[in-house]
């Protein structure tokens, strides 16, 4: 049977770190000063009872033979899959609010086997959704760097429909754009159709596609493309799982037939990298505040470099050199205007279908005016902030 242990802990709400707990690197950061303790305790009730957990990667528990611990200090990628636990108690002592963070004392009975952790992890996810509409307090929804993208690879000789531009522009209308981000993902992202995403300087802010399954049959019968099919590389994992799964529904009406590879995150990764996939679902964040840190990822291919072109054996000499002169261009309107025509170049024609935007969610209260945060969680300014 299941042993019951105790533990008293005190949870953080504001910030995630690669471990779960205070001893990781900080990933991502949120102001969580919101959140009232009633919203906390009815988020605490939903981790109470008997529930399915995803363990802590910085755990014992065994992968492929390896501690999980251990696999994360090389630095490899993989997934825990969920195990059932019982948590009979988790109970609010305390909380204390310091700027964005409120840390929260707590109590929990469970059974063995269950992460402290991993509750701690998981009662941050619950927050937002618990204060959208409650009074005294706001959601901001800011756009974030990162999207989600589908890829054709077109060096995969084993299907050639890949390297077919028209069967490109056919996917476009392929996609169920507004009922991926509205519908299935509940407003977590938002469509964006070109590889600069809105808040980095030259990005295009229209999307000329929509979900349309008779203009991609007109396209592919034009073409003389019949019974069109691929397998498609994706995460076994949100979103990337349920856009496919949208996929998967939205290019069948157009007579398209999309096989699911789902996998680990490492093995998807494995994948691409070697060049083995057919299609991906592939997401994709800016290493560096500049338009170039995506064009020389989407539009340039020197044949050495693991580009997201190279790995998917798109040649592209014209676009090398537009890519290679917009970074050299000294004048800042001009060169906005060279990566503006490179974003419509691939809306036009390329391997690539964008999809969607992330946004970060930040929750003030209602009296707080002139909060402005960037494209990533430490592009955050307060000089304006009044109250």
């Amino acid at each position: 049977s299941l042993t019951t242990k105790s533990y008293t802990a005190t949870i953080r709400l504001g910030a995630s770190t690669t471990t779960d707990d205070r001893e990781g690197e900080i990933l991502d950061t949120a102001d969580a000063s919101g959140a009232l303790d009633a919203d906390i305790t009815t988020a605490m009730a939903d981790l109470t009872g008997d529930i399915q957990q995803v363990p802590a990667k910085v755990s014992a528990i065994k992968v492929d033979g390896r501690r999980a611990h251990a696999l994360v200090r090389t630095g490899a990628d993989f997934d825990l899959a969920p195990r059932p636990v019982t948590v009979s108690r988790f109970e609010l002592l305390d909380a204390r609010r310091d700027a964005a963070c409120v840390d929260l004392d707590v109590a929990v009975d469970c059974s063995s086997g269950t992460y402290i952790r991993s509750l701690a992890r998981d009662l941050g996810a619950d927050q937002i959704a618990a204060l959208q509409g409650k009074p005294g307090v706001k959601v901001l929804s800011i756009p974030s760097a990162e999207q989600n993208y589908l890829v054709f690879n077109t060096g995969n000789s084993a299907n050639p429909l890949l390297k077919n531009p028209a069967f490109w522009e056919a996917a476009r209308w392929l996609v169920d754009y507004n009922g991926i981000t509205k519908d299935l993902l509940k407003g977590q992202y938002f469509v964006h159709q070109s590889f600069l995403p809105v808040g980095l300087p030259g990005a295009l802010d229209n999307n000329p596609f929509t979900f349309n399954p008779q203009k991609a049959k007109d396209i592919l019968a034009k073409a003389g493309i019949k019974e069109a099919h691929f397998t498609l590389d994706v995460e076994n994992k949100p979103p990337f799982i349920t856009i496919a799964q949208s996929m998967q529904a939205s290019f069948a009406q157009g007579g398209v037939k999309v096989d699911l590879l789902p996998a680990a995150g490492s093995q998807v990764y494995a994948r691409v990298r070697a060049k083995q996939h057919q299609a991906a679902i592939r997401l994709w964040i800016p290493d560096y505040f500049d338009a170039h840190s995506n064009a020389s990822a989407f539009a340039y291919n020197d044949g050495k470099s693991s580009t997201v072109a190279g790995l998917n054996g798109w040649q592209i000499p014209e676009l090398n050199k537009a890519t290679l002169a917009a970074v050299a261009e000294p004048d800042a309107a001009k060169r906005l205007d060279l990566y503006k025509n490179m974003q419509e170049a691939l809306q036009r024609s390329s391997p690539y279908v964008f999809i969607d935007q992330g946004k970060t969610q930040i929750v003030v209260r209602d009296n707080v005016k002139g909060y402005q945060q960037g494209l990533n969680a430490d592009m955050v300014w307060y000089d304006r902030v009044t109250k």
